[in-house]
């Protein structure tokens, strides 16, 4: 899988603001927001979210977010948003407090919601540093 080209990321009074944009079929597995809230609004094209909820696991289910839609991220929720084409996407991603690691979750049914590894957040502030 492609990762998604991010272009652009800033921390703005304690909320992390990333712009993405989204090649056809590019997305990012499994993520919580590990204990942050968060959002985001598409811009132009459109994705799909596949999300659950650690609070409350269920089968994933699937929702089209067209342009000038948006969701909402509840802490507990893990998501899986891509691009199904047929043109970019560009998106804007907004977590409070800032992510500084993103957890990757199996979906298989055997090992469904099983870490599968944690990433650092490039450029990430460092705990209790400046925001």
């Amino acid at each position: 899988m492609r990762r998604k080209t991010l272009t652009g990321d800033r921390t703005i009074n304690g909320f992390q603001v990333r712009k993405t944009v989204r090649r056809v079929g590019e997305g990012l597995s499994r993520v919580p927001p590990l204990l942050r809230s968060g959002a985001f609004h598409v811009v132009e094209g459109a994705l799909v979210e596949a999300h659950t909820d650690l609070a409350d696991p269920a089968p994933l289910r699937t929702l089209p977010i067209g342009t000038g839609e948006g969701r909402q991220v509840p802490a507990t929720r893990v998501h899986r948003v891509w691009n199904p084409g047929p043109s970019r996407a560009v998106s804007v991603h907004v977590y409070s407090p800032p992510l500084s690691s993103i957890t990757f979750y199996d979906d298989w049914r055997d090992a469904f919601l099983v870490p599968l590894r944690t990433d650092a957040v490039e450029g990430a502030p460092e705990p209790g540093g400046a925001r």
